[in-house]
């Protein structure tokens, strides 16, 4: 395992993933790419978590933030190679075009979960990206 791709939206469930994705990274000498998703235009789902909120101008910032904050955190707890990424559009899109044009070794991800008929008509982030994936996901359980 040479790559690892983590998704996040700075959500503590989401940072839960990271933190694992790290570890791997970690005990594997792996690279470890870090990407958030931000609502496009077009978009009707919530996006990045942030304490404040955020015009559609300022999406692509508060996803750099987040990224950078989770990127600085991985490095002090030892990752050597770090990269992050930010990207308009629906996180499992997002998270699937990027393992397809890395080509990662495997893809981590949070499995929070919608839950009920939401989730029927949505479909959750964690159930696209493992029915979608080119390589490997690790789902990890964050509740």
């Amino acid at each position: 395992m040479e790559s690892i791709l983590v998704g996040t939206d700075g959500s503590e469930r989401a940072e839960r993933a990271v933190e694992a994705a790290a570890d791997i990274a970690k005990s594997r000498g792996a690279s470890l790419l870090i990407v958030a998703a931000f609502r496009d235009e077009d978009a009707h789902w919530e996006g990045i978590q942030s304490s404040r909120a955020v015009s559609k101008g300022n999406l692509r910032d508060a996803a750099e933030n987040v990224l950078l904050r989770s990127a600085r955190r991985v490095e002090e707890a030892g990752v050597e190679n770090v990269e992050w990424e930010a990207h308009p559009g629906h996180p499992a899109d997002v998270l699937l075009d990027v393992a397809n044009d890395r080509k990662v070794d495997v893809i981590v991800i949070g499995n929070k979960g919608m839950g009920g008929t939401r989730r029927f008509f949505l479909g959750g982030v964690a159930d696209k990206v493992s029915h979608h994936a080119p390589c490997s996901v690790m789902i990890v359980k964050t509740d």
